[in-house]
């Protein structure tokens, strides 16, 4: 199918695991430096950009991401985002795409849907791929084929195609594995991996960087990922834990004040004073001795009158 876009635009369907996927493919895939879109922009696809060779500076959604030869990047729909050459590197040469995963039916099949959505959240997840030279000779073949528009084109572009997405899944991880399964079914797999972070790691100085590399996906991912599950942002969510373990401190140890901020990852004395009050209402000694009057109450045993 061609759509009028400057050109032409050729839209190829693949399916895989249920899953309706087009790519979109503009006449010339192969660009150079001089080609590189310095006005910020944004598309309602997902955007392949494969570096062949040199290095190019990306800004996605203001956040800077390098990239250099035999890497993958994947733009998320509607990311305002823009690329310079590597002013070290004169000699970018890139491959770009489109891909787009349509939405399933609403009377679609459950395991449908629930493939569509983890689709998405790897897609969405990914960011960079760096050992992804695997791309380079289908994205040859791609660009090749759209040069010379040789009898049976359109099929071995089809071809081409679903071997570029059967690629780009085998990178997914066991939360977001389609291929090979007949039915996906969510799991609580994202909390334990989530909570197995903040509670292991509560009393470091652990940062959404240090999430987003645990889990293996972008930072603005990570973010992500972390309101979905706990309806609160990573800084929040941190701080409830924070809180949990000082509050279960007060309550069952006789740990001093700066003992139990140390170890719960305060970085102050103060400041754990400041955070407790804040969100709980008291300040930690009171909050001590209010849970010790309870507990001295429920042990007391009831005189006779």
């Amino acid at each position: 199918m061609y759509r009028d876009n400057g050109g032409y635009q050729l839209v190829v369907p693949v399916s895989i695991a249920g899953i309706n996927i087009e790519i979109r493919l503009n006449d010339v895939i192969r660009q150079d430096g001089s080609e590189c879109a310095v006005s910020p922009h944004n598309h309602g696809a997902f955007q392949l950009k494969y570096i062949a060779s040199g290095r190019a500076l990306h800004v996605v959604d203001g956040e800077q991401i390098r990239t250099a030869q035999g890497n993958l990047l994947v733009i998320p729909p509607r990311s305002i985002h823009y690329e310079t050459v590597d002013k070290n590197c004169s000699d970018l040469v890139q491959y770009s795409l489109f891909l787009h995963v349509k939405a399933p039916l609403d009377t679609a099949a459950e395991s449908t849907r629930a493939a569509y959505e983890r689709a998405v959240d790897f897609l969405t997840g990914i960011e960079v791929i760096k050992n992804a030279s695997i791309f380079l000779p289908i994205l040859e073949s791609i660009s090749r084929e759209i040069r010379h528009k040789q009898d049976g084109f359109f099929n071995y572009l089809q071809g081409m195609c679903l071997a570029l997405v059967v690629e780009l899944l085998r990178f997914a991880d066991e939360e977001h594995r389609l291929l090979g399964q007949e039915e996906i079914k969510y799991t609580d797999t994202w909390r334990r991996k989530l909570n197995s972070f903040f509670y292991d790691g509560y009393m470091n100085d652990i940062k959404l960087q240090d999430l987003a590399d645990t889990i293996n996906v972008s930072r603005r991912h990570a973010s992500r990922i972390v309101f979905r599950e706990y309806g609160v942002t990573y800084a929040k969510k941190l701080m409830e834990v924070r809180l949990e373990q000082a509050k279960y401190k007060l309550t069952h140890t006789d740990l001093d004040l700066r003992t139990i901020s140390q170890v719960c990852g305060f970085q102050s004395c103060s400041y754990f004073t400041t955070a407790f009050k804040k969100n709980v209402g008291m300040t930690p000694t009171d909050y001590r001795a209010s849970t010790s009057h309870s507990r001295e109450a429920q042990s007391t045993p009831l005189l006779k009158k």
